[in-house]
C-alpha cells in the first residue's frame, strides 16, 4: 500500500500527515487484520494469509536469529523430512545436509528451488 504523507513538527512531537482516503483505506486494512486474527487461534500452529501473503508464528520468527540454517527452519516449520524436501526440490540429500550445516554455499536456482518445494520466498535464504 502506497501512502502520501508528510512529516509535522508542533513544538517538540513529531506527527506525520496523510490524506483522509489512505487513512479510511489504513482503517479498513486494521479492521480486517483484527477480524482476521480474531477468529485464529494463534496458539496453533497454522498457516494465515493476509493480502496473499503468509504469516509466520512468533516461535517461528525468532528462530531467524538464532544461528540455524533458514532451510532447516522452514523445512521443520514445513513439517518435511530432508528427503521430502531433496524430492521436492530436486537437490540430493548430500548437498542438502551441507546447506543445513552451513558447508556449502549454492547458487540462486538451487535457492529458488528449495525456496519453491517450503512455499517460502527465495528472500528468506538470502543474506
Amino acid at each position: 500500500m502506497n501512502l502520501t504523507y508528510s512529516n509535522l513538527k508542533i513544538k517538540n512531537d513529531d506527527f506525520v500527515v496523510i490524506n483522509k482516503i489512505d487513512f479510511e483505506k489504513l482503517l479498513k486494512r486494521l479492521d480486517n487484520l483484527e477480524t482476521l486474527f480474531a477468529n485464529t487461534d494463534i496458539s496453533k500452529k497454522q498457516n494465515i494469509t493476509y493480502n496473499n501473503e503468509e504469516t509466520f508464528p512468533q516461535s517461528l520468527i525468532d528462530k531467524f536469529e538464532s544461528n540455524e540454517s533458514m532451510i532447516k527452519i522452514f523445512r521443520n516449520y514445513r513439517n518435511m523430512t530432508q528427503n521430502e524436501l531433496c524430492k521436492k526440490s530436486g537437490v540430493s540429500i548430500s548437498y542438502l545436509r551441507k546447506l543445513e550445516a552451513g558447508h556449502h554455499n549454492c547458487s540462486i536456482d538451487i535457492l529458488k528451488k528449495i525456496a519453491k518445494a517450503l512455499k517460502v520466498d527465495v528472500d528468506y535464504f538470502l543474506d
